[in-house]
């Protein structure tokens, strides 16, 4: 994980000249399984008179890499650092993540999710964590391959942050919303998957595409749900929601008084 990195960085740079040559070691080691010449995806973008031109450069380079000794081999996962942890650091504010994989549940990733994401960053965490809170601000996500995330940025609160997410689901149940009101988050929802796209960002996103197996087919599937979303819909969202906040798996990176007051809610705090 992220600390667990954070941690070795920290002791490179402090026990340097003892471990530079086992780090270089590492890194020339983690060489061709990064860089090799067995598995590769290549996306490139240029006017189409030097597609081949830049096609023979891109492989004369890949030829040039080695071998790959774990290309195609089963991988390891690694486990989870835990469900609930706080990283304590010498600042005032709070940075809180809650979240985990709706998919894990039984639930399916669906159009409606990025409306209420849209509703929830200008609606209910606006009103919550920004408004009342005093947080610079706060983002909901959900993703395709099941991941939801709910946070705060720069957040005075913690404990209260925490209950405004867990509040959640309860207050989806019982929305009330004015079909004009409806339709302005689905115009706001659209505007970020219609946008202009450079030549750049084109193949960054076939890129994407491409490793996570999405498909046209896929894009207008949500298009379609976004376009012709119910309050039905962002309703019944309450119970992947609700699923998913029971798992109690969340983060806090903050500062230390603000976690040492609420430590019985973290299974293990770490220092920065």
């Amino acid at each position: 994980d992220q600390y667990t990195y954070y941690r070795f960085v920290t002791d490179l740079y402090e026990h340097f000249d003892e471990r530079a040559e086992e780090a270089l070691a590492k890194l020339r080691g983690l060489l061709p399984v990064l860089f090799n010449r067995t598995a590769w995806a290549v996306s490139y973008s240029c006017d189409a008179a030097d597609r081949e031109a830049v096609r023979a450069q891109i492989m004369d380079f890949l030829n040039a890499l080695p071998e790959s000794v774990v290309a195609g081999k089963q991988i390891v996962s690694l486990p989870t650092p835990g469900a609930r942890e706080a990283i304590t650091t010498q600042g005032k504010v709070q940075y809180v993540v809650a979240g985990g994989d709706f998919k894990a549940h039984g639930f399916a990733y669906t159009g409606a999710m990025q409306v209420l994401a849209t509703m929830l960053r200008y609606e209910y965490l606006w009103t919550k964590i920004r408004v009342q809170g005093g947080a610079y601000g706060a983002n909901a996500q959900f993703g395709r391959n099941g991941t939801m995330v709910l946070s705060t940025y720069r957040d005075p609160r913690l404990a209260e942050s925490l209950q405004a997410f867990a509040e959640l689901p309860e207050w989806l149940r019982t929305l009330e919303l004015p079909e004009r009101e409806l339709t302005k988050y689905v115009i706001g929802t659209i505007s970020t998957l219609d946008t202009p796209l450079t030549a750049g960002m084109r193949a960054r996103r076939a890129l994407t595409d491409y490793l996570m197996h999405g498909t046209a087919e896929m894009k207008q599937e949500t298009r379609d749900q976004v376009l012709d979303v119910t309050l039905a819909n962002i309703r019944a969202l309450a119970e992947p929601i609700a699923a998913v906040l029971g798992d109690k798996h969340y983060c806090v990176v903050g500062g230390e008084q603000a976690i040492s007051a609420n430590k019985e809610m973290f299974e293990r705090v770490l220092k920065v």
